[in-house]
Protein backbone atom coordinates (compact mmCIF):
# COMPACT_ATOMS: atom_id res chain seq x y z
CA UNK A 1 0.00 0.00 0.00
CA UNK A 2 1.22 3.59 -0.47
CA UNK A 3 -1.18 5.64 1.01
CA UNK A 4 -1.98 6.03 4.66
CA UNK A 5 -6.01 6.15 4.62
CA UNK A 6 -6.12 2.72 3.01
CA UNK A 7 -3.81 1.16 5.30
CA UNK A 8 -5.15 2.81 8.82
CA UNK A 9 -8.99 1.23 7.33
CA UNK A 10 -7.11 -2.11 6.75
CA UNK A 11 -5.37 -2.51 10.46
CA UNK A 12 -8.59 -1.15 11.92
CA UNK A 13 -10.83 -3.19 10.76
CA UNK A 14 -8.68 -6.49 10.90
CA UNK A 15 -8.46 -5.26 14.81
CA UNK A 16 -12.09 -5.27 15.04
CA UNK A 17 -12.76 -8.25 13.07
CA UNK A 18 -10.29 -10.79 14.44
CA UNK A 19 -11.86 -9.87 18.08
CA UNK A 20 -15.39 -10.47 16.84
CA UNK A 21 -13.92 -13.68 15.07
CA UNK A 22 -12.26 -14.95 18.50
CA UNK A 23 -15.44 -14.15 20.79
CA UNK A 24 -17.44 -15.70 18.09
CA UNK A 25 -15.67 -18.81 18.32
CA UNK A 26 -15.68 -18.93 21.54
CA UNK A 27 -19.27 -18.40 21.64
CA UNK A 28 -20.13 -21.41 19.52
CA UNK A 29 -17.66 -23.72 21.82
CA UNK A 30 -19.87 -26.20 22.95
CA UNK A 31 -19.10 -26.92 26.32
CA UNK A 32 -19.56 -22.84 27.31
CA UNK A 33 -21.40 -21.59 30.23
CA UNK A 34 -23.87 -19.10 30.26
CA UNK A 35 -21.59 -16.73 32.52
CA UNK A 36 -18.96 -16.98 30.49
CA UNK A 37 -21.14 -15.91 27.29
CA UNK A 38 -21.85 -12.82 29.32
CA UNK A 39 -18.17 -11.94 30.15
CA UNK A 40 -17.32 -12.91 26.51
CA UNK A 41 -19.92 -10.16 25.65
CA UNK A 42 -18.92 -7.62 27.95
CA UNK A 43 -15.34 -8.14 26.88
CA UNK A 44 -16.56 -7.04 23.69
CA UNK A 45 -18.04 -4.39 24.62
CA UNK A 46 -15.53 -2.89 26.10
CA UNK A 47 -13.35 -3.34 23.58
CA UNK A 48 -15.61 -1.48 21.42
CA UNK A 49 -15.70 1.49 23.63
CA UNK A 50 -11.56 1.21 24.12
CA UNK A 51 -11.61 1.28 20.49
CA UNK A 52 -11.15 4.72 19.50
CA UNK A 53 -8.71 5.86 22.40
CA UNK A 54 -6.44 3.40 21.00
CA UNK A 55 -6.35 5.67 17.51
CA UNK A 56 -2.96 6.56 17.98
CA UNK A 57 -1.41 2.98 18.37
CA UNK A 58 -3.50 2.02 15.44
CA UNK A 59 -1.91 4.94 13.20
CA UNK A 60 1.59 3.75 14.14
CA UNK A 61 0.51 0.08 12.59
CA UNK A 62 -0.32 1.76 9.56
CA UNK A 63 2.50 4.00 9.10
CA UNK A 64 4.70 1.10 9.34
CA UNK A 65 2.78 -0.74 6.32
CA UNK A 66 3.37 2.52 3.89
CA UNK A 67 5.15 4.47 2.07
CA UNK A 68 3.64 8.03 2.13
CA UNK A 69 3.31 8.55 5.78
CA UNK A 70 1.30 11.92 5.53
CA UNK A 71 -2.76 12.04 4.78
CA UNK A 72 -4.10 12.79 1.45
CA UNK A 73 -5.71 16.01 3.27
CA UNK A 74 -2.54 17.19 4.62
CA UNK A 75 -0.97 17.12 0.85
CA UNK A 76 -3.73 19.12 -1.04
CA UNK A 77 -4.90 22.56 -0.96
CA UNK A 78 -7.59 23.83 0.89
CA UNK A 79 -10.53 25.24 -0.91
CA UNK A 80 -12.61 27.62 0.73
CA UNK A 81 -16.29 26.50 1.30
CA UNK A 82 -19.00 28.03 -1.45
CA UNK A 83 -20.77 31.16 0.45
CA UNK A 84 -24.65 31.46 0.05
CA UNK A 85 -26.42 34.96 -0.99
CA UNK A 86 -28.07 34.87 2.46
CA UNK A 87 -25.24 33.97 4.90
CA UNK A 88 -24.65 37.15 6.67
CA UNK A 89 -21.16 37.10 7.76
CA UNK A 90 -18.58 35.31 6.72
CA UNK A 91 -17.90 33.07 9.94
CA UNK A 92 -14.74 30.72 10.16
CA UNK A 93 -15.01 27.42 9.70
CA UNK A 94 -13.65 25.24 11.83
CA UNK A 95 -10.63 23.82 10.41
CA UNK A 96 -9.20 20.10 11.60
CA UNK A 97 -6.29 18.62 11.06
CA UNK A 98 -6.36 16.14 8.21
CA UNK A 99 -5.72 13.33 11.33
CA UNK A 100 -8.68 14.72 13.12
CA UNK A 101 -10.24 15.13 10.12
CA UNK A 102 -10.21 11.68 9.13
CA UNK A 103 -10.47 10.25 12.70
CA UNK A 104 -13.79 11.95 12.93
CA UNK A 105 -15.01 11.49 9.38
CA UNK A 106 -13.93 7.26 9.00
CA UNK A 107 -12.64 6.29 12.05
CA UNK A 108 -14.74 6.69 14.20
CA UNK A 109 -17.33 4.69 12.11
CA UNK A 110 -19.44 6.08 15.01
CA UNK A 111 -23.09 4.43 13.84
CA UNK A 112 -22.35 1.27 13.05
CA UNK A 113 -19.44 0.44 16.18
CA UNK A 114 -22.31 2.01 18.61
CA UNK A 115 -25.18 -0.41 16.98
CA UNK A 116 -23.22 -3.23 17.47
CA UNK A 117 -22.35 -2.09 21.26
CA UNK A 118 -25.69 -1.63 22.21
CA UNK A 119 -26.82 -4.99 20.63
CA UNK A 120 -23.95 -6.26 22.82
CA UNK A 121 -24.92 -4.58 25.58
CA UNK A 122 -28.81 -5.85 25.22
CA UNK A 123 -26.88 -9.19 24.52
CA UNK A 124 -25.17 -9.11 28.01
CA UNK A 125 -28.49 -7.78 30.05
CA UNK A 126 -30.53 -10.33 28.79
CA UNK A 127 -27.41 -13.36 29.61
CA UNK A 128 -27.56 -11.88 33.23
CA UNK A 129 -31.25 -11.89 33.42
CA UNK A 130 -31.26 -15.67 32.57
CA UNK A 131 -28.16 -16.20 34.49
CA UNK A 132 -29.73 -14.84 37.40
CA UNK A 133 -32.77 -17.04 37.35
CA UNK A 134 -30.74 -19.97 36.26
CA UNK A 135 -28.30 -19.56 39.55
Amino acid sequence: MERLEPALMTVVWHTILERFNATSLSLQNVDIDLISAVKLYDSLVTFLLQLRDRFDETEEKAKSCVEIQEYKKATKRTTPRKRFFDESSPTPDTELTARDQFRVDVISIASWIVSLRNFASECVHILRCISCLVF
